[in-house]
């Protein structure tokens, strides 16, 4: 607005308002709650509703371009009357005025802040400093508006309490932050893309976000069937942008959100009628029934990082103690098998068995792979420390560059057991950790002392 002109534009044109419609439209927001009915009144406009509730000193007017619930809506003006009203009475006066309303105007500016700062330019201004950073890896959450991305963010990331996630206002725009992921010893970046329809047209000229992403979330709400095909279109919208500019495409989870134990019952349709919605997606993607109110949400995004920083992953698997557990517990239950091979005669022995040592080796990988996720919830539950395991690399090695590992373990030749079963068991057990994470099985480079293998990520 400017020039006392209004316009008004589509995708193709622009046209002067009438000067009487604007009158009209400022009279009618005049107009509501000129009088204490004690109700919230409503005006609608296109595509937004201002809602106003007159009360004894202030009429408060809320904006919003978004579905509210009518609950939530009343726990807003609850939560915004009171905060105004305590400041009404908290503002002294400076002078011998009965109300300081220069205090007033200042303190209710810092409060509504959040609520009133334009979060397109918070989004724009956002976009060029976490561009410069994307050497990290990125973690995109991305959904329609009060899915529980950011709820989910919170418990994970932040470890706010279930109780507290669950009242998270929707993000205004979008969160770029930085976590040290304590449990990886790594920084990821955790970009929570605020769901509104303005700021997902501009995500979406924006491609320079969904560069270089290590996983892709979308978030559904599988209580809401009416938001699946907008949910679906989005998503189209941006697995297109994705997979035009990026060389390896990230792993796509969708998290079928808002599972909630009371209401599972009930769902089983919903999940049917989501999965048709998104089928395009389901060969391609991971699936998720998640909620807030469990640990499920939580499960799924360790999960989610699991396979989408396999690099990272593979370094702490190993790093972890892995070297004890190897000369403690693994070699011991092969002992017999080694004194024998030292035995003339006893090769053709180990070969007719070589194949069922290294399978079984597969299978003890692939356990302690998949126990590594379970120490990891446990790990956030607060049920398990990490002070509880020591990092071993005496007799182990590891360096992790671009999209490649290598990987150097000492063969235990001076304990006696033969190299040939060492690296045996050690080739077994590193691919069934591999193959928790959908990688191929290492190849080995170098023998002696140390075997070295290198792993492609």
């Amino acid at each position: 607005m400017g020039e006392d002109k209004v316009y008004s534009f589509d995708t193709k044109h622009e046209s002067l308002v009438e000067p009487q419609i604007i009158e009209g439209i400022f009279k009618a927001v005049r107009g509501i709650s000129l009088t204490k009915s004690g109700n919230i009144e409503k005006l609608h406009f296109y595509n937004m509703l201002l809602f106003s509730k007159a009360y004894d000193q202030y009429c408060l007017r809320i904006l919003i371009d978004e579905k509210i619930e009518g609950v939530e809506l009343i726990k807003l003006f609850e939560t915004l009357s009171k905060e105004i009203d305590d400041l009404l009475v908290t503002s002294p006066p400076s002078d011998d005025s009965i109300f300081d309303e220069e205090t007033f105007r200042a303190n209710l500016e810092k409060f509504l802040e959040p609520f009133s700062e334009d979060p397109l330019l918070k989004l724009t201004n956002s976009f060029g400093d976490f561009l410069i950073q994307d050497e990290k890896p990125k973690i995109a959450l991305v959904g329609l508006s009060e899915v529980g991305k950011t709820s989910i963010k919170n418990i994970f990331f932040e470890k706010w309490s279930k109780e507290v996630a669950i009242k998270t206002k929707p993000t205004a725009g979008s969160d770029f932050s930085h976590h040290f992921q304590e449990f990886l010893l790594h920084k990821i970046i955790v970009m929570d893309l605020g769901g509104q329809s303005t700021y997902r047209n501009i995500y979406l000229e924006k491609k320079d976000i969904w560069s270089k992403i290590s996983a892709l979330i979308f978030i559904i709400d599988i209580q809401d069937v009416d938001s699946f095909i907008l949910a679906r279109n989005y998503l189209t919208d941006v697995w297109r942008i994705i997979s035009s500019i990026n060389k390896k495409l990230p792993p796509l989870s969708l998290f079928m959100h808002k599972y909630d134990q009371d209401k599972r019952n009930s769902l089983n349709k919903n999940i049917s009628n989501c999965l048709d919605h998104f089928k395009d997606f389901i060969e391609i993607a991971n699936i998720y029934l998640t909620t807030v109110k469990d640990s499920s949400s939580n499960t799924a995004l360790i999960k989610v990082l699991y396979h989408s920083l396999p690099g990272v992953v593979i370094l702490r698997i190993l790093e972890r103690g892995f070297s004890e557990y190897f000369n403690n517990q693994i070699l011991p239950q092969f002992s017999m098998l080694a004194r024998r091979l030292s035995i003339e005669g006893y090769d053709e022995i180990f070969n007719e068995f070589k194949d069922d040592i290294f399978n079984n080796a597969i299978k003890i990988g692939e356990a302690y792979g998949l126990s590594f996720q379970k120490k990891w919830l446990d790990h956030l539950m607060g049920d398990w420390s990490l002070n509880q395991e020591t990092v071993e690399l005496e007799s182990l090695n590891i360096s992790l560059k671009d999209q490649s590992l290598t990987i150097s373990i000492k063969t235990w030749t001076e304990q006696d057991y033969p190299e040939e079963l060492t690296t045996l068991l050690l080739s077994g057990i590193l691919e069934g950790i591999l193959n928790t994470l959908n990688l191929d099985p290492p190849r080995i480079v170098q023998r002696g002392d140390y075997i070295t293998w290198i792993v492609d990520l």
